[in-house]
Parts: structure tokens; C-alpha cells; sequence
């Protein structure tokens, strides 16, 4: 079970997420909606994000109060690369191929520009290609498979994780950078910039009809 007090996404696991606080900055109530999650795990869950840039966005967390993936217990491998890449074809079974990024924070002030401090993969439904732009700033590694992020940074590290529409797989060293990064720069390489903060551009419709279309998730699963 989640268990840290005052983090999101864990009171939201903690309470099945019904989504009538104002811990995620608007309420689902009235709207036939019982939970945001739509895949769980024995140690991981997957829910739409808040702040919705395309329809389909999702967010893949573990249940344990990790700050990133590089700090996901190595017993849990297996299950979260199995959830990883289940997620994939889900999404491009109901929307397209996607994009999978991470702020990896090291600790609440080595955020990476995460906002929360909770370990959590985010999946865009986009055909968008961060890694230009990302090598030309910061310090970039090709990695073949999601758990090398752990080797790289073996010691508590901020950086960030992109993989690309085909799979190409890439870290990146950093340091005090933006919240809401990658975010950021994937909403302006879609000509959508209003809509990069989630605190500001909740994504309610779309949310909704993502919930929807992949509430029956074993029609979609591998």
C-alpha cells in the first residue's frame, strides 16, 4: 500500500482515488466516474494525468513512496517493465505509438523538475521527438532497457528519461532545471503551450474520454 502522508498520488491510492478532494484541482463527482485507475498491479498502478496535453496521457507509478524510477526495488523489475510495456501497446492499440519521459528526482529539493515527489512515467499518445533538443542541453546516454537508469545512478541523482516513438531509449544528466520540463517542451513541439501546466490546464474532457475509451483495459492488453 502507498503510505506517505501528504503526497497525491499516494492519498489518492490510499482513498481508490474517487477524485473528490482538492488534491488534484477539480473533482470527477457527478460524472459517473468511480476511479481514476485503470490498470493496478500487485506494486504499481497506471491512471490518466492530470492535465491532459493530448487524450490518452497516462501515468505509470509504483505503489511504494519511491522518489523515481532508478529507486523502484529490484525485485519489482519484472513487474514493471511486463506493466511498461503492456501500457505501450495499450496506447497504441487505442491512440498511437507514445512517448515515455520521467523527471527522476533525487530528493525533494534535486526535484528534476518534477512536481510531485513520487515516482511516476508518463506516456504521451504523440509522434514528437524530444532527444534533439534534450542532447543539445544536457549530458545524454543511449540505454538499451529501462532498468539501466538504475546503474547509471546508482547514487541519488536528478535526471531525465526519453524514450522515443521507436523505442530509442536515452538519459540525461541534470541539475536544477524547470518544473514541468519535459511537459513543457513536448506542449510547445505540439503548438500547444497553454496547455503545458497542468495546475493551470486540468484536461477534465479529456480525462474523462480517456477513462472511457480504456475502462475495458483487457480489450486492449497484451
Amino acid at each position: 500500500m502507498l503510505e506517505k502522508s501528504n503526497c497525491p498520488f499516494c492519498d489518492a491510492r490510499n482513498r481508490n482515488d474517487i477524485g473528490n478532494t482538492e488534491d488534484f484541482l477539480f473533482t470527477l463527482s457527478g460524472e459517473n466516474v468511480r476511479t481514476r485507475l485503470l490498470r493496478e498491479t500487485a506494486n504499481f498502478a497506471v491512471m490518466p494525468s492530470i492535465g491532459q496535453i493530448v487524450e490518452g496521457y497516462l501515468l505509470l507509478l509504483p505503489k511504494a513512496h519511491v522518489l523515481s524510477i532508478a529507486q523502484v526495488p529490484r525485485q519489482d523489475d519484472r513487474e514493471l517493465v511486463s506493466l511498461y510495456a503492456e501500457t505501450k501497446e495499450v496506447l497504441r492499440n487505442a491512440y498511437s505509438t507514445s512517448i515515455v519521459f520521467e523527471h527522476g528526482a533525487a530528493g525533494p529539493a534535486l526535484r528534476a523538475g518534477c512536481c510531485v515527489d513520487h515516482a511516476h512515467l508518463h506516456f504521451v499518445p504523440v509522434n514528437v521527438d524530444l532527444s534533439p533538443d534534450l542532447r543539445e542541453a544536457f549530458p545524454e546516454f543511449r540505454i538499451s532497457s529501462l532498468l539501466e537508469i538504475r546503474a547509471l545512478f546508482e547514487k541519488p541523482r536528478e535526471y531525465l528519461y526519453f524514450e522515443t516513438n521507436d523505442d530509442r531509449k536515452y538519459v540525461y544528466a541534470v541539475h536544477d532545471i524547470p518544473p514541468q520540463y519535459l511537459r513543457r517542451l513536448v506542449a510547445r513541439k505540439l503548438g500547444v503551450e497553454d496547455k503545458s501546466d497542468w495546475a493551470i490546464y486540468r484536461g477534465k474532457q479529456e480525462l474523462l474520454r480517456t477513462i472511457s475509451k480504456l475502462s475495458e483495459w483487457s480489450r486492449f492488453a497484451l
